[in-house]
């Protein structure tokens, strides 16, 4: 019999996350833990994340729904295609912790030469948004890594000038000064 139990984290990032809903200081993420009672050392772990002001769901539609869960576990699969559709952070979170109880409890859902470490996965670098210095150091820390790519989003209420033009500038003055080719920089 699979049981179930649920966590809340306030975790706070290194540095304010500028977004286009503004800055976040702080997140909270729930951890969704099960077990079968016959082998309750396994137990798997999903997570439940909002980027406030972005995500679908509420901090309260997250709570209701981890409740349910845990308190009737033999209907998870079904759930998947049917109320948690309306969820997406817990249907994440149901759908991680099924897997890693799939491998053991590992943690390693989907095993992989990048997740036993003989290889890494090239991606692109994402810079988030701060004010003019913050933001060219960012950029440069993207170069000094050699990412493939370095990619800016600006946004704000209407788009205003205000704010993309002084990235504009900030990207300008980092391809005069350091002679890189920056093309491949997306703002």
């Amino acid at each position: 019999m699979l049981n179930a139990r649920w966590i809340e984290r306030t975790l706070q990032p290194h540095f304010e996350l500028g977004t286009s809903k503004g800055p976040i200081t702080t997140r909270t993420v729930w951890y969704l833990i099960a077990w079968d009672t016959a082998n309750p050392q396994v137990q798997g772990i999903g997570e439940a994340a909002l980027f406030p002001g972005h995500s679908k769901e509420f901090p309260a539609d997250v709570k209701v729904k981890l409740i349910e869960l845990c308190e009737r576990t033999d209907n998870w699969q079904q759930r998947l295609t049917t109320d948690l559709i309306d969820v997406p952070s817990v249907r994440f979170a149901v759908e991680q912790c099924l897997r890693d109880l799939e491998v053991g409890g590992t943690k390693t859902l989907f095993p992989s030469d990048f997740t036993i470490g003989r290889s890494a996965i090239p991606i692109n670098g994402l810079v988030w948004m701060g004010d003019k210095v913050t933001m060219k150091q960012r950029i440069r820390e993207q170069i000094e890594v050699e990412r493939l790519a370095a990619r800016g989003r600006i946004v704000g209420h209407g788009r205003c000038r205000a704010r993309v033009d002084p990235v504009r500038r900030c990207v300008a003055h980092l391809r005069r000064r350091d002679r890189h080719d920056l093309g491949f920089l997306t703002i």
